[in-house]
């Protein structure tokens, strides 16, 4: 018989299983705190234990990885449109899926400062624009750039569902033009902001790095 105080002397603590990634829905049967409303497969680490206690199952689930809001340090895809005049509309992008409606509310949240006519004249949706990372996001904003229908440096990421609360992600691929390189850079903003910050700094009304620290909020 061990003692209760003896427990982890008695019982060795297994290894750590590596998982692959599982749904969101079972997910939230296992602890839906960890998924804050993400509609992405999370990585995880799978700890079972067994004790001298009936059907206890102990499951510890990580948080998901940063990789997914990963980007070059350099883009030199971009240098080209360094000289050009832009006053286009930025891309509005997501890292989960959303419907129609939902993506409406988004994009309405994001202009609501913006001094506009009619909704996407500041901040709209291109062609494609839910991605499973912001790297997959940079490499075809690339691409929808030589159209030249939306700003080719600048766009708009909303990360997960609860952007309401959590903000967006403003990303620039070149954030000073006095660099030798073009350099990207992101910072998280209030979506109601970061529509008015994106014309700011394209209109020349404010440098990337002032709007960085007049709108960036901490995570």
């Amino acid at each position: 018989m061990v003692a209760a105080g003896e427990l982890h002397k008695a019982v060795p603590r297994p290894p750590v299983v590596p998982v692959s990634p599982c749904s969101p829905k079972l997910l939230e049967a296992c602890h839906p705190r960890h998924l804050k409303q993400s509609s992405r497969p999370l990585p995880l680490l799978v700890h079972i234990s067994t004790c001298t206690f009936p059907s206890l199952l102990i499951i510890c689930i990580s948080t998901m990885s940063n990789d997914i809001l990963a980007l070059p340090h350099k883009v030199p895809e971009v240098e080209k449109w360094r000289d050009e005049p832009n006053l286009l509309p930025a891309a509005l992008y997501t890292l989960f899926d959303i419907s129609n409606d939902d993506f409406i509310r988004l994009q309405e949240a994001c202009e609501m400062e913006c001094e506009i006519h009619r909704r996407g004249d500041c901040v709209k949706p291109p062609p494609k624009f839910s991605f499973p990372d912001l790297k997959s996001i940079m490499e075809y904003h690339l691409q929808l750039a030589e159209a030249k229908q939306f700003d080719p440096t600048l766009f708009i990421v909303a990360v997960d569902k609860s952007w309401e609360a959590e903000g967006v992600l403003l990303v620039t691929l070149d954030f000073d033009d006095d660099q030798v390189d073009c350099i990207s850079d992101k910072f998280w903003v209030q979506a109601n902001k970061s529509g008015s910050c994106f014309v700011n700094i394209s209109i020349g009304e404010s440098d990337w790095q002032k709007a960085k620290q007049s709108f960036a909020i901490s995570k």
